[in-house]
């Protein structure tokens, strides 16, 4: 496709995904034979579908009110139409989390509130190196959500790794709470508690699994060492 008809495609996409909702308020300008033509009005949604349709990639890069990010970004800040961010969320492939910088993942988390996005991700084949994707400001924002997908898919995250101040993230969130007690009272704090809770049996069940293996791996040690 013609890059100049590639991006103004995606920017119409923006602007629908901006109004949001599902009034048949537009006139849709879709792509036929390398020329825009006029069709008939449909919703947003439908709109945008039959756009995307036209081979657009989620993830192409758009400048967009000065704005430079991909598609699935701009929508993801433009709307807040559950069915318009659903439907781009299918549209990611495994090819999309491997391109997509992880800039861009931390801010469709964020600007997406399903709490099964981050699993979705982890689905898709996405990973990040522990301590680049914010994991302290997640765990001080109490978003249990998140540690468990990391339980479930990210078998290489350690609960015991050290962040700030060499503590650990329950240490980080126990020095937290306290301070919210005592300078905030009034801060609803029962997302960070019940946060506090799994993080810290998690640290202990990760630790008792370490020790098991590395006594296992000493008597195994042992036991070559005297049939030598």
């Amino acid at each position: 496709m013609n890059p100049i008809i590639e991006s103004a495609l995606a920017q119409q996409v923006i602007a629908l995904a901006e109004k949001g909702g599902k009034y048949k308020d537009n006139v849709l300008y879709s792509l036929s034979d390398k020329e825009f033509i006029e069709n008939s009005a449909y919703s947003n949604q439908e709109a945008i579908q039959i756009i995307m349709q036209e081979g657009i990639s989620p993830i192409l890069i758009i400048n967009y009110k000065d704005k430079i990010c991909p598609l699935i970004e701009h929508v993801f800040s433009s709307s807040n139409d559950k069915a318009i961010t659903d439907f781009f969320c299918s549209l990611l492939t495994p090819n999309h989390i491997k391109e997509l910088p992880i800039s861009s993942i931390q801010n469709l988390y964020y600007l997406n509130d399903e709490p099964d996005f981050v699993e979705k991700l982890f689905k898709l084949g996405f990973d990040f190196k522990q301590g680049s994707f914010e994991e302290v400001d997640k765990a001080l924002y109490g978003d249990l959500n998140f540690f468990e997908a990391c339980m479930a898919y990210k078998k290489d995250f350690k609960f015991s790794h050290k962040y700030d101040d060499n503590l650990t993230l329950d240490e980080l969130l126990k020095e937290d709470i306290h301070y919210l007690k005592t300078q905030h009272p009034n801060t609803d704090i029962d997302k960070r508690e019940s946060l506090l809770l799994f993080l810290k049996k998690a640290r202990s069940i990760e630790e008792l699994k370490d020790n098991l293996n590395n006594n296992l791996g000493q008597k195994a040690s042992i036991s070559t060492s005297l049939k030598i």
